[in-house]
């Protein structure tokens, strides 16, 4: 009785990974673990160097604005949601030409993508390694496989044409082939780093709608004024 257990157990692992790698649903990029497990503490605060320098900055987007595109998928507590944007668009003063970038945490480039417009440059905490900080469209100054510190610069956003901005955001990966889980990096920042943007009028209660909000005003990507979105910096 107990081989025949065992032998079911076997069979149903082999068939959800070969779901997994048939659909490609849910796969991280490069050098992200599959699966939840890991050794050490797991530390959800492991945002521990500001990725800005707010001086160059006059505002920053909401979590679940309808700014720019659909950027959506699952949440922490395992909700789908969709039709919204959940990362922050970053927009400069007029007179600062390239936006620094820098590393958040401790940890290693995984994947450096080239999309339509700048690269998309993904970040590993050694702290929580399920986890991932993109910046998007940014010129690097680093490539695939390096390891950075805290406060290390990343290269500098790619502005083009007038009120241009970059973004970054926050994704989870669980599970063998499992959803990508978006997040706000505000709520993974430690004190420092958050009192750094209070300082700026920058708070959770300000930057991050709520699901529910969002739920009951749906987004109309293209429509509107992208200023109605964002935060800014006093």
């Amino acid at each position: 009785m107990l081989p025949k257990v065992i032998i079911g157990v076997v069979l149903l692992v082999i068939g959800v990974m070969a779901f997994g790698m048939i659909t490609g649903k849910g796969e991280p990029p490069p050098g992200f673990p599959i699966g939840g497990s890991q050794s050490g503490p797991v530390e959800e605060k492991f945002i521990l160097a500001n990725p800005l320098d707010l001086s160059e900055i006059t505002s920053l987007s909401q979590f679940r604005s309808c700014m720019g595109h659909d950027s959506s998928g699952k949440n922490t507590s395992g909700e789908t949601e969709t039709n919204r944007s959940m990362k922050h668009y970053i927009s400069l003063k007029p007179e600062v030409q390239k936006a620094k970038a820098f590393a958040p945490f401790d940890g290693q480039v995984t994947s450096i993508e080239l999309p339509e417009r700048g690269y998309s440059v993904w970040l590993r905490p050694d702290a929580n390694p399920n986890w991932a900080f993109i910046f998007f469209h940014l010129e690097p100054s680093v490539k695939k496989g390096d390891k950075v510190k805290a406060g290390q610069l990343l290269g500098y956003g790619l502005i083009i044409g007038e009120g241009g901005n970059f973004d970054m955001g926050l994704k989870k990966f669980e599970g063998f082939g499992g959803p990508k889980i978006f997040d706000s990096p505000f709520y993974h920042m430690s004190d420092t780093v958050l009192n750094e943007y209070q300082s700026k009028g920058i708070t959770l209660e300000n930057i991050i709608i709520s699901k529910e909000e969002r739920d009951k005003n749906p987004c109309n990507f293209g429509q509107g004024n992208d200023q109605d979105y964002q935060v800014s910096l006093k």
